[in-house]
């Protein structure tokens, strides 16, 4: 079984990521592991493998499930660690993309940007579309993330999570 990494690449579940994931986030709230956290551990991990033993889920959908699965828990303390350190993360990984932003100023132009800039997100604007065009793309905004163009919908979701996390 595999997982669908961030790139689209895909590699071999392992079990002892998540369980290293669920640990770190009762470390950080208990300063150490003990049985309980162990157990929970091995017990999300043990979940989500049972899961992708039917089918491939992407490193987000795991993340949404471990994140589920702590919330389930009596521990919420635990549940806010993890979710805070994964949306540091993602806000980590959005500083070291390469973002262009094309507009042509249209209503949704501006409220993409507008999105952008209050999620704190570093993009560069190109307001001449000649290369959306040649990519076969015939409306902006878009958004070029690493080579990757979004439509509209798709960068508001993508700025969404970027700036929030994953909200359940």
């Amino acid at each position: 079984m595999n997982v669908i990494k961030r790139n689209g690449q895909k590699e071999p579940f392992d079990k002892m990521k998540i369980m290293n994931a669920v640990e770190k986030a009762f470390i950080e709230v208990d300063g150490k592991t003990d049985i309980y956290a162990k157990d929970k551990a091995l017990n999300i991990a043990k979940y989500i493998q049972g899961i992708s033993n039917s089918t491939e889920l992407s490193v987000e959908e795991i993340q949404d499930i471990v994140e589920r699965g702590l919330m389930s828990l009596k521990r919420k303390d635990v549940a806010k660690a993890y979710i805070l350190y994964r949306n540091e993360r993602t806000k980590e990984r959005s500083h070291n993309l390469s973002i262009i932003f094309y507009s042509t100023n249209c209503p949704q132009c501006m409220v993409l940007e507008k999105k952008l800039k209050l999620a704190g997100i570093s993009f560069k604007k190109n307001e001449d579309i000649s290369k959306l065009i040649e990519k076969g793309y015939v409306s902006a905004p878009m958004l070029e993330v690493n080579n990757k163009f979004m439509t509209f919908a798709e960068a508001r979701k993508w700025i969404e999570e970027v700036s929030d996390g994953h909200k359940n």
